[in-house]
């Protein structure tokens, strides 16, 4: 009865009963701009929680028929609406992951990955001046906490892309490019606990910074990337997810479990990686068929999602291999690949937050709280 997620289920239901996930109810109700709002903020936290929780969606993309929203759904157009109006953009992209991870044995689902990543490129590219991290060419951030918790947004959707997705590219960019992600997150999660207000954010950060904790205990489980680096960050986002207890208790069972994994992962880990010439099938997954776009393409749609200069974290230098990589010609360098392919590697080989397997069901009340379980199964 306390979880954000039982007052969400009450509320989506209520959306559906009140016809609001239908456009053509907006012409008759009284205040089609404040319903349409709420609308889309229910949708895009039912995808959060959903993620999240292991829970299956409530709001499928296809039952779900509201246009987006415009300046004109706002009675002022100020910085805070447009925030809100990009938070709905960048979160949206999770629903069409969903159906790309259920396509995955259709010829045409690698391409709709590739539209995914085209379309966190264009979010990025596209985002006003104002929200940015950095302006023109100056290296120093300005705080803003808004802007933070956006950008934290988007590192997470980067993240779960590679999570659902990242059959369709090769495991040589999904690893990189989730560390990446990750050590932006510790960054800013580490200026947020600075200004020591970590504590105004909901509880779907508990989740946000578990999923900055997966890549650098995988880092210092016997990657390339096991160094202090990766030890410092995974100390910021503890930091986090204890500020985050203060107010929501539950973060404490998140902060146990990734200190198991890390126990179990690095402290008492055994070689399960190695490095093999890339002329090896680089994808570790023989079923599927291989991408036929250029890896060049793939490299640069990849890096194109960081923008940001080097200052924004240590592991900035990443990116720049990831772009070297050309897979098939002369003089290509050896990178790190898992033994054999294991289906917990790409990113669920660790803590399984949630079950993926689940997540485009129709919301069953009967076998709920049995998909949560298994979702929290460690």
């Amino acid at each position: 009865m306390e979880s954000a997620y039982h007052w969400l289920s009450i509320a989506t239901r209520l959306l559906f009963q009140a016809g609001l996930h239908r456009e053509q109810t907006y012409e008759t109700v009284r205040e089609p701009r404040v319903l349409r709002r709420i609308a889309w903020y229910l949708y895009t936290m039912e995808k959060s929680y959903s993620c999240g929780l292991g829970l299956p969606c409530m709001i499928r993309p296809h039952d779900f028929h509201v246009r987006p929203l415009t300046p004109e759904d706002f009675d002022k157009f100020d910085a805070n609406s447009q925030l809100f109006v990009e938070l709905t953009k960048i979160n949206c992209l999770r629903a069409r992951m969903l159906e790309v991870y259920w396509r995955k044995d259709e010829s045409e689902g690698a391409e709709a990955a590739y539209d995914i990543l085209r379309s966190m490129r264009e979010w990025i590219d596209r985002l006003p001046d104002q929200f940015r991290l950095y302006s023109g060419n100056n290296p120093k951030r300005l705080y803003q906490r808004a802007v933070y918790e956006l950008h934290i947004h988007y590192f997470v959707v980067i993240a779960t892309f590679f999570h659902l997705c990242g059959w369709a590219v090769r495991t040589s960019i999904t690893n990189p490019a989730v560390l990446v992600a990750s050590s932006c997150m510790a960054r800013l999660y580490e200026e947020i606990l600075y200004r020591e207000e970590i504590g105004l954010f909901l509880p779907i950060h508990n989740w946000y910074i578990s999923i900055a904790s997966l890549p650098q205990i995988h880092a210092l489980s016997g990657s390339h990337y096991a160094d202090d680096t990766a030890e410092e960050e995974l100390d910021i986002l503890r930091r986090g997810l204890q500020a985050m207890a203060i107010k929501w208790p539950q973060a404490n069972n998140l902060q146990i479990s990734l200190d198991r994994l890390y126990e179990r992962r690095v402290s008492n880990r055994h070689p399960n990686q190695t490095v093999v010439p890339n002329d090896k099938d680089l994808t570790g997954c023989s079923e599927y068929t291989r991408d036929e776009i250029d890896g060049t393409v793939l490299n640069r749609l990849v890096c194109d999602l960081f923008p940001f200069p080097t200052s924004m974290c240590p592991r900035m230098d990443i990116i720049d291999a990831i772009e070297s990589m050309n897979p098939g010609h002369e003089g290509s360098t050896e990178t790190t690949v898992p033994a054999a392919w294991d289906k917990e590697y790409q990113f669920d080989w660790t803590l399984n937050l949630f079950d993926p397997e689940s997540l485009t069901d129709g919301y069953v009340p009967s076998t709920s709280m049995q998909t949560f379980g298994e979702g929290l199964s460690f």
